[in-house]
């Protein structure tokens, strides 16, 4: 998944306007950002297709899993 940083340069009529480091803008419904995000603010955009994004569901389910699975291990030999 790629990730890139970009700040708001401003917000018009309910439309936050991204501007990147090159200087491009990218215009977006400010209800489509986190709560509370303001000119100014530094917003992450994740970019990824479903193939990628299910590969990274199913890891973190697996760390999940092999995390509760360690602990219980722990807890039945103490």
């Amino acid at each position: 998944m790629s990730v890139i940083k970009t700040t708001i340069d401003r917000v018009e009529n309910e439309i936050a306007v991204l501007r990147f480091s090159d200087g491009q803008e990218l215009q977006l419904p400010l209800k489509l950002l986190p709560a509370h995000s303001r000119e100014g603010s530094v917003i992450s955009l994740s970019f990824g297709n479903e193939a990628t994004l299910a590969i990274e569901r199913q890891e973190q389910a697996k760390a999940l899993l092999n995390e509760i699975l360690k602990t219980d291990q722990n807890d039945s030999t103490g």
